[in-house]
């Protein structure tokens, strides 16, 4: 079998993340984990076409042309938006324009402003502890933690993510979700069963920034239990159906009913791009508020730089800060930007009002060279359209 020959037929719960399997199964993510839908709704937001970027003529710190680095780091989507236009929109392999593709850790940037909206509508108080909406986490590891901890990643837990490691409480974790089969590492039941069974990790609730996706897992666990609604529900009626999507999105969900919030999120590029389009505009799509300009404008200003400068994080971007589930560099004033593993970025750049959504299935789940590839590629393509305007 060659590198796409048969891909469909041989593609199973046991290989679907892994190279060159995902080519297929990251846009095929509903023939292999059982999910829901998030629906659209009203009249699709359209883009006007500009002038298109010379992918061949801009250039990266290393030599390579951006057309290379796009070629290079795996990707299955791209799209680029100047100021609200349709500037570059190409598809690879088995993706096309109306193909939802899973975000992976997208998806927690989505929930972050899903969560503002909440709060927006008196629904949710940042300041609460977990277990006043979920008293099932009450002796977990966020069982002392507010929901304004689990937004900004700041609770210490014992679990360590590393994505290629086979056992552990990593492989229990993907089993409860239903993104792997059971084999050697059963666990019965879903997220709301796994979750409560996660420790604290040694440092105070605040003190830290601890990159875990069940804290994400649990920031959409709160929504549910704030709201009294299911997460596909919240997020169709609150985000999805007012952005002008032009597709419905989707969702993993397990046995128990618990949607993925930190990475089960299927969306096409284009709509990424019309979600990007909305943050860039302060929470406004089609003219009315969609998110809160205030929760977007305490993402971009609020922050704990200290505990983003001693995370792995400043590793990549250098300084900068990360609130509500999003990054936000010091190295690009203004930039937030949302990022899954084997590549998933959008990149919303409000000073110079440029949008970027990239997709890709890169071999493996973290590739520092990649992520900082990609971060500069972003960088040099918001650069380029801003200096020819």
């Amino acid at each position: 079998m060659d590198s796409t020959e048969g891909l469909a037929e041989h593609t199973q719960l046991s290989n679907w993340r892994t190279h060159p399997f995902n080519t297929w199964s990251f846009v095929n993510v509903e023939a292999l984990v059982p999910g829901g839908t998030i629906h659209r709704a009203g009249p699709v937001t359209s883009f006007d076409p500009t002038t298109p970027l010379d992918l061949e003529a801009i250039r990266l710190d290393s030599g390579k042309s951006a057309a290379e680095a796009i070629a290079d780091s795996h990707t299955d989507a791209l799209v680029i938006l100047d100021d609200g236009q349709l500037c570059n929109e190409l598809y690879f392999g088995y993706n096309h324009r109306d193909t939802r593709h899973l975000l992976f850790s997208v998806t927690k940037s989505v929930t972050g402003l899903l969560a503002g909206i909440l709060v927006d509508e008196g629904l949710l108080d940042p300041s609460r502890n977990v277990a006043s909406y979920v008293p099932e986490l009450l002796h977990s590891a966020w069982g002392e933690a507010s929901v304004r901890q689990v937004l900004d990643m700041a609770v210490s837990v014992d679990f360590d993510e590393d994505y290629l490691t086979p056992d552990g409480l990593l492989a229990q974790y993907r089993v409860a979700m239903e993104w792997n089969p059971p084999t050697c590492f059963p666990f019965k039941g879903g997220l709301y069963s796994f979750l409560p069974l996660l420790k604290a990790g040694p440092a105070a609730p605040g003190s830290v920034l601890h990159y875990a996706s069940p804290t994400a897992d649990v920031l959409g666990w709160v929504l549910e239990r704030a709201s009294g609604e299911k997460i596909p529900e919240l997020l169709s009626t609150r985000l999805w159906g007012k952005l002008g999507a032009q597709q419905d999105a989707w969702i993993t969900i397990d046995a128990e009913g618990c949607s993925r919030t930190a990475g089960g999120l299927c969306a096409t590029a284009l709509d990424l791009a019309r979600f990007g389009e909305m943050v860039r505009h302060k929470g406004a799509a089609q003219g009315k508020e969609v998110v809160p300009a205030l929760w977007i404008e305490d993402i971009l200003q609020s922050g704990n730089r200290e505990t983003w400068q001693q995370s792995d994080l400043y590793s990549l971007f250098g300084s900068g800060h990360y609130r509500s589930q999003w990054y936000m560099p010091d190295q690009i004033p203004g930039a937030m930007i949302a990022i899954g593993i084997h590549g998933q970025w959008l990149f919303v750049d409000s000073k110079r009002q440029v949008t970027i959504a990239k997709l890709s299935s890169q071999p493996l789940p973290e590739d520092d060279q990649l992520n900082a590839q990609n971060l500069e590629l972003c960088d040099k393509l918001a650069a380029a359209l801003a200096s020819r305007r």
